[in-house]
């Protein structure tokens, strides 16, 4: 799990391995709950704290060694609640995400307005 402040709003995200030497980035928040919600992992699938929906770690999009295509919408998305998709890049062993990316998705976690 981690989280970038933006000006003191929490965006927060995780990285899972999803088999053996896949990994997957996604926003820990999605559509339907907003970021009132964590996902947590439960035999193989991601639930949701807030309203208990399943989703499988499977569905996560994961990290590849080319650069995602900005307007991919991820896999998991329109499916209810489901983590939002986070484009992420795998090169020598290291994620990298843009801030970009992060800041896209904002609003998902200002639930102040």
């Amino acid at each position: 799990r981690y989280a970038v402040d933006d000006h003191g709003l929490e965006i927060r995200f995780f990285i899972l391995r999803t088999s053996f030497g896949k990994f997957a980035a996604a926003f820990d928040a999605c559509y339907a709950c907003y970021s009132y919600g964590h996902y947590y992992l439960k035999n193989g699938d991601l639930v949701c704290s807030q309203c208990d929906a399943v989703e499988p770690l499977s569905r996560l999009t994961p990290a590849t060694d080319v650069e995602p295509d900005a307007n991919n919408s991820g896999s998991m998305e329109g499916n209810g609640c489901a983590p939002i998709y986070l484009p992420s890049v795998i090169k020598n062993g290291a994620i990298t995400i843009k801030l970009a990316d992060l800041d896209r998705k904002r609003k998902y976690f200002d639930i102040s307005k």
